[in-house]
């Protein structure tokens, strides 16, 4: 076989290839409120619960409180898809069958045959590039993706967990121009002392404005201020601070 044969041969059979886990059945129904994620050595299993939080619980330690604290709000789902003992009266389950119900979990974590790891998958609070391109903006309860708000989950193979709450931003557009908030934070960043006052407070503006995207930049601008002491570096690092995050972020000096 010339090369340009097997070339050809192996288009051919990953073009026809199906997907890892794809001929594997669902033992979860479709409306199940916990997503099944995946397991780090087949022996710990992540969820995100029915709230969108993230969960890793230990092969052995699907408990039947386990198992009800991650359908904590939707316990009611649990009992009409894994019933355990039915009531004469109302003919309602009395309970869920934890066997069950955490066996399914634990199938349908394993179904993609995909070994995950947060490190590798997971996108907290912040500015990312989704991966069809677009800008995914994480508030902690809320996405933005398309200019659009979602509750956080899983988008694609990548992980937007519940978090706290961050200012997200104006639901207005606001104006540009002198009459603007960015010739405001101008205006306020030229009262220091800078050795090239008409070029430094506009490297520092651009420097915070792309601090909101730096999640989804290849490469994070850096800033680095030298001054005497008593010069206003804390309060300008303040300043930033307060600006981005509005006080309840942590930079590193």
């Amino acid at each position: 076989m010339t090369a340009g044969r097997k070339a050809n041969a192996v288009r051919d059979r990953i073009a026809t290839a199906k997907p890892i886990g794809g001929d594997i059945p669902r033992e979860l129904p479709e409306d199940c409120p916990v997503t099944p994620i995946g397991s780090t050595g087949g022996m710990t299993f992540w969820y995100l619960n029915d709230i969108g939080q993230l969960v890793a619980i230990g092969a052995q330690q699907h408990s039947k409180n386990t198992v009800g604290a991650l359908f904590s709000l939707n316990v009611r789902w649990l009992r009409k898809h894994f019933p355990k003992g039915f009531d004469e009266n109302t003919g309602e389950a009395r309970d869920f069958n934890t066997n069950a119900a955490a066996e399914a979990l634990r199938h349908e974590a394993q179904r993609m045959r995909r070994d995950w790891e947060p490190g590798d998958n997971l996108l907290g609070r912040g500015t990312w590039l989704g991966q069809d391109g677009d800008l995914v903006v994480h508030l902690g309860s809320t996405l933005l993706a398309g200019g659009q708000p979602q509750r956080p989950g899983m988008r694609g193979d990548m992980v937007y967990p519940l978090r706290p709450d961050r200012p997200g931003p104006h639901p207005e557009r606001q104006p540009d121009g002198t009459d603007g908030p960015a010739a405001e934070l101008l205006a306020i960043l030229a009262q220091w002392n800078w050795v090239h006052p008409d070029l430094h407070p506009r490297l520092l503006l651009g420097w915070i404005a792309g601090s909101y995207l730096c999640g989804a930049l290849p490469w994070r601008p850096h800033l680095w201020i030298t001054a005497p002491r008593g010069s206003g570096k804390s309060t300008f690092v303040d300043l930033v601070e307060f600006v981005l995050c509005a006080g309840k972020g942590l930079l590193a000096i």
